[in-house]
C-alpha cells in the first residue's frame, strides 16, 4: 500500500485517483462537521460547491449548512461548526453542505476516485482502519485554506498515517509529504491542543469567536464513524459498501 498526501485542495484538480481510496481532511471544520453530524443521526451529507447549488438542491426537510469567510450564510440552518449539530435537531435530516475548501476537495476527488471518505482528528483511527481494510493505495487530501497548506490538516494526515502503519504491522510506501507529516505529527502529538490553538486557522477561528470549535475539532478519536460516498451522499461506513462508493 502506498500513501500519498496532497497539501491542499487545489492540488487535487489535476490528480488521477483512479483505483485509489481518497480521504478528504478538513479539520477546521468541514469534515469534523460531517463526522459529528452523522454521529448525531443525520441521514447524510450532500457536498456542493456554491451557495446557489446548495439552495437549489435543498428539498423539503433538508437542512442547509456551510460557511463563507468562516460565517454561516444568510438563510442557512447550520454553520460550519460541529457544535451546531450537537445543539440542533438533525436526526434523519439530509444536510446540504457548502464550504470554502472541504467540499471543493470532495468535488475534485469525485471525478476519478474509487472510494471517497472523510476524515478528521475526531475519527482518525477509525478512518485509518477503513482505509487499510480496502487494501488499496491511498491519497490523503488536506483541504487547506484557499489553496494553501493548513497545519491542522497536515497533522491529521500524519496521525492517520501513524495509525495505518501500526495497524498494518509492516512497512508501507510513504510519499515525501506523507513522511513529512508523519514526522511532524510524532513531534507535536503530546502538545496537540497548544499547537492547534497556535496555528494560523486556530488563531483566526478563535479571533472570530470559534475557540470552542478549535478545542472540539482537536479532540482525537472522539468518534468511531467514517463518512463514505455512497449513492450520492456521504453516509456512515457501516451503512454502505465502500467498494461501491464512487
Amino acid at each position: 500500500m502506498r500513501i500519498e498526501t496532497l497539501a491542499h485542495a487545489g492540488e487535487a484538480v489535476e490528480a488521477d485517483f483512479s483505483g485509489k481510496s481518497v480521504l478528504i481532511i478538513d479539520v477546521f471544520r468541514a469534515t469534523s462537521c460531517m463526522v459529528t453530524g452523522l454521529a448525531c443521526g443525520c441521514a447524510g451529507f450532500l457536498p456542493v460547491l456554491t451557495l446557489e447549488e446548495a439552495r437549489a438542491a435543498a428539498g423539503s426537510g433538508d437542512l442547509l449548512a456551510g460557511e463563507r469567510k468562516g460565517k454561516r450564510p444568510d438563510g442557512f440552518h447550520l454553520g460550519n461548526s460541529p457544535l451546531d449539530y450537537l445543539a440542533a435537531g438533525v436526526t434523519g435530516k439530509r444536510i446540504i453542505l457548502t464550504t470554502s475548501n472541504g467540499t471543493r476537495a470532495i468535488h475534485y476527488a469525485h471525478r476519478t476516485a474509487r472510494t471517497i471518505m472523510a476524515g478528521s482528528l475526531l475519527n482518525a483511527s477509525a478512518a485509518a482502519g477503513a482505509l487499510l481494510a480496502l487494501e488499496r493505495d491511498v491519497y490523503l487530501i488536506c483541504s487547506g485554506t484557499h489553496n494553501r497548506f493548513s497545519l491542522e490538516d497536515g497533522l491529521c494526515a500524519g496521525f492517520i498515517t501513524d495509525e495505518l502503519l501500526e495497524l498494518a504491522g509492516q512497512p508501507l510506501v510513504l510519499g515525501d509529504l506523507t513522511q513529512a507529516m508523519l514526522a511532524n505529527w510524532r513531534q507535536v502529538r503530546n502538545r496537540l491542543p497548544e499547537v492547534l490553538a497556535g496555528s494560523t486557522n486556530g488563531k483566526r477561528l478563535t479571533g472570530m469567536g470559534y475557540g470552542r470549535d478549535v478545542e472540539f475539532c482537536g479532540t482525537p478519536d472522539r468518534y468511531h464513524l467514517v463518512p463514505v460516498w455512497h449513492n450520492g451522499l456521504l453516509v456512515p461506513l457501516p451503512e454502505a459498501d465502500p467498494l461501491q462508493s464512487s
